[in-house]
Protein backbone atom coordinates (compact mmCIF):
# COMPACT_ATOMS: atom_id res chain seq x y z
CA UNK A 1 0.00 0.00 0.00
CA UNK A 2 0.89 3.46 -0.52
CA UNK A 3 4.07 2.90 -2.23
CA UNK A 4 6.03 6.11 -4.07
CA UNK A 5 8.17 6.36 -6.64
CA UNK A 6 8.23 10.56 -7.38
CA UNK A 7 9.47 11.21 -10.50
CA UNK A 8 9.70 7.56 -11.39
CA UNK A 9 8.01 4.39 -13.34
CA UNK A 10 6.26 1.64 -11.51
CA UNK A 11 5.25 2.12 -7.95
CA UNK A 12 4.72 -1.39 -7.15
CA UNK A 13 7.03 -3.15 -9.70
CA UNK A 14 9.14 -2.13 -12.20
CA UNK A 15 10.28 -4.93 -15.04
CA UNK A 16 12.13 -5.16 -17.85
CA UNK A 17 12.91 -7.50 -20.17
CA UNK A 18 11.42 -10.26 -18.11
CA UNK A 19 8.96 -12.61 -17.57
CA UNK A 20 6.32 -11.63 -14.34
CA UNK A 21 3.52 -13.32 -12.99
CA UNK A 22 1.02 -12.10 -10.79
CA UNK A 23 -2.37 -14.04 -9.35
CA UNK A 24 -4.15 -13.42 -6.07
CA UNK A 25 -2.73 -9.83 -5.35
CA UNK A 26 -4.00 -6.25 -4.33
CA UNK A 27 -2.39 -3.50 -5.34
CA UNK A 28 -3.08 -0.31 -3.99
CA UNK A 29 -2.19 3.12 -3.21
CA UNK A 30 0.83 3.57 -5.59
CA UNK A 31 1.67 6.43 -7.14
CA UNK A 32 4.17 7.23 -9.99
CA UNK A 33 5.00 9.26 -13.37
CA UNK A 34 4.10 6.07 -15.36
CA UNK A 35 2.28 2.89 -14.21
CA UNK A 36 1.03 3.83 -10.90
CA UNK A 37 1.45 0.45 -9.69
CA UNK A 38 3.25 -1.49 -12.37
CA UNK A 39 5.97 -0.50 -14.84
CA UNK A 40 6.77 -3.50 -17.62
CA UNK A 41 9.35 -2.50 -20.51
CA UNK A 42 9.83 -5.31 -23.26
CA UNK A 43 8.95 -9.37 -21.91
CA UNK A 44 5.82 -10.65 -20.92
CA UNK A 45 3.09 -10.87 -18.25
CA UNK A 46 0.48 -12.87 -16.93
CA UNK A 47 -2.33 -10.87 -14.41
CA UNK A 48 -4.54 -12.90 -12.59
CA UNK A 49 -7.54 -12.58 -10.09
CA UNK A 50 -6.06 -9.71 -8.39
CA UNK A 51 -6.76 -5.99 -7.46
CA UNK A 52 -5.54 -2.52 -8.93
CA UNK A 53 -7.16 0.30 -6.75
CA UNK A 54 -6.60 4.01 -6.01
CA UNK A 55 -3.23 4.21 -7.66
CA UNK A 56 -2.27 6.94 -9.90
CA UNK A 57 0.31 8.95 -12.10
CA UNK A 58 0.68 12.39 -12.56
CA UNK A 59 2.49 14.91 -14.97
CA UNK A 60 4.10 17.89 -13.72
CA UNK A 61 3.57 20.52 -16.39
CA UNK A 62 1.09 22.81 -17.12
CA UNK A 63 1.32 22.24 -21.12
CA UNK A 64 -0.88 19.55 -21.50
CA UNK A 65 0.80 18.58 -24.93
CA UNK A 66 4.57 18.33 -22.83
CA UNK A 67 6.16 15.14 -23.23
CA UNK A 68 6.23 14.54 -19.52
CA UNK A 69 2.72 13.58 -18.81
CA UNK A 70 1.27 10.36 -16.15
CA UNK A 71 0.50 7.55 -18.54
CA UNK A 72 -1.30 4.23 -16.93
CA UNK A 73 -3.01 5.15 -13.98
CA UNK A 74 -2.31 1.21 -12.47
CA UNK A 75 -0.25 -0.17 -15.89
CA UNK A 76 1.68 1.31 -17.63
CA UNK A 77 3.68 -0.97 -20.29
CA UNK A 78 5.90 -0.43 -23.47
CA UNK A 79 7.00 -3.01 -25.73
CA UNK A 80 5.29 -5.69 -23.74
CA UNK A 81 2.78 -8.54 -24.09
CA UNK A 82 0.47 -9.05 -21.94
CA UNK A 83 -2.62 -11.26 -20.45
CA UNK A 84 -4.92 -9.90 -18.50
CA UNK A 85 -7.46 -12.64 -16.71
CA UNK A 86 -10.12 -11.42 -13.76
CA UNK A 87 -8.75 -8.78 -12.81
CA UNK A 88 -10.10 -5.53 -11.52
CA UNK A 89 -9.10 -2.37 -11.59
CA UNK A 90 -11.17 0.60 -9.70
CA UNK A 91 -10.51 3.76 -9.08
CA UNK A 92 -7.00 4.75 -10.60
CA UNK A 93 -6.26 7.86 -12.57
CA UNK A 94 -3.62 9.16 -14.96
CA UNK A 95 -3.85 13.08 -13.79
CA UNK A 96 -2.44 15.23 -16.80
CA UNK A 97 -2.10 11.66 -18.46
CA UNK A 98 -3.29 9.07 -20.27
CA UNK A 99 -4.96 6.00 -19.73
CA UNK A 100 -6.67 5.94 -16.10
CA UNK A 101 -5.92 2.20 -15.62
CA UNK A 102 -4.12 1.19 -18.31
CA UNK A 103 -1.55 3.10 -21.09
CA UNK A 104 -0.37 0.58 -23.96
CA UNK A 105 2.50 1.46 -26.14
CA UNK A 106 3.56 -1.54 -29.02
CA UNK A 107 2.99 -4.96 -27.70
CA UNK A 108 0.27 -7.27 -27.74
CA UNK A 109 -2.36 -7.27 -24.91
CA UNK A 110 -5.83 -10.04 -24.31
CA UNK A 111 -7.86 -8.81 -21.31
CA UNK A 112 -10.64 -11.60 -20.14
CA UNK A 113 -13.60 -11.01 -17.92
CA UNK A 114 -11.90 -7.82 -16.98
CA UNK A 115 -13.51 -5.57 -14.73
CA UNK A 116 -12.62 -1.45 -15.48
CA UNK A 117 -14.34 0.67 -12.49
CA UNK A 118 -14.72 4.58 -12.15
CA UNK A 119 -11.17 4.93 -13.93
CA UNK A 120 -10.19 8.88 -15.03
CA UNK A 121 -7.55 10.31 -17.46
CA UNK A 122 -7.28 14.20 -16.89
CA UNK A 123 -6.32 16.42 -20.28
CA UNK A 124 -5.66 13.12 -22.46
CA UNK A 125 -6.97 10.00 -23.72
CA UNK A 126 -8.52 6.58 -22.71
CA UNK A 127 -10.66 7.40 -19.21
CA UNK A 128 -10.26 3.14 -18.88
CA UNK A 129 -7.38 2.28 -21.27
CA UNK A 130 -5.07 4.20 -23.72
CA UNK A 131 -3.41 2.11 -26.45
CA UNK A 132 -0.66 3.15 -29.34
CA UNK A 133 0.69 0.88 -31.94
CA UNK A 134 -0.43 -2.44 -29.89
CA UNK A 135 -2.90 -5.09 -30.15
CA UNK A 136 -5.64 -5.22 -27.90
CA UNK A 137 -8.15 -7.99 -27.32
CA UNK A 138 -10.75 -7.75 -24.94
CA UNK A 139 -13.07 -10.57 -24.08
CA UNK A 140 -16.39 -11.27 -21.70
CA UNK A 141 -15.09 -7.74 -20.03
CA UNK A 142 -17.15 -4.86 -18.27
CA UNK A 143 -16.60 -0.73 -18.05
CA UNK A 144 -18.26 1.35 -15.84
CA UNK A 145 -18.15 5.14 -15.20
CA UNK A 146 -14.62 6.08 -16.65
CA UNK A 147 -14.13 9.07 -17.91
CA UNK A 148 -11.33 10.92 -20.15
CA UNK A 149 -12.43 14.94 -19.04
CA UNK A 150 -11.31 18.18 -20.59
CA UNK A 151 -9.22 20.61 -17.74
CA UNK A 152 -8.50 23.31 -19.93
CA UNK A 153 -10.67 25.39 -22.30
CA UNK A 154 -9.07 23.92 -25.29
CA UNK A 155 -8.32 20.38 -24.44
CA UNK A 156 -10.59 17.81 -24.64
CA UNK A 157 -10.23 14.41 -23.40
CA UNK A 158 -11.20 11.51 -25.79
CA UNK A 159 -12.20 7.69 -25.55
CA UNK A 160 -14.57 7.65 -22.33
CA UNK A 161 -13.44 3.96 -21.70
CA UNK A 162 -10.97 3.23 -24.18
CA UNK A 163 -8.93 4.93 -27.08
CA UNK A 164 -6.83 3.54 -29.48
CA UNK A 165 -4.09 5.55 -31.59
CA UNK A 166 -1.40 4.18 -33.84
CA UNK A 167 -1.18 1.51 -36.24
CA UNK A 168 -1.73 -2.06 -35.22
CA UNK A 169 1.27 -4.41 -36.14
CA UNK A 170 -0.36 -7.49 -36.97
Amino acid sequence: DDNRVGDRYGAHVHARDGVLTVGDSTFTGGRARRGGALYLSGGQATLEDSLFEANSVRGDHDDPEAPSSGRGGAIRTEDTDLWITSVVFRGNEAVQGYGGHLSLVQGEVVITDGTFEDGEATWYYGGAIATYDTVLDVYESTFTDNRALEELDDWIGYGGAVWIGGGVRR
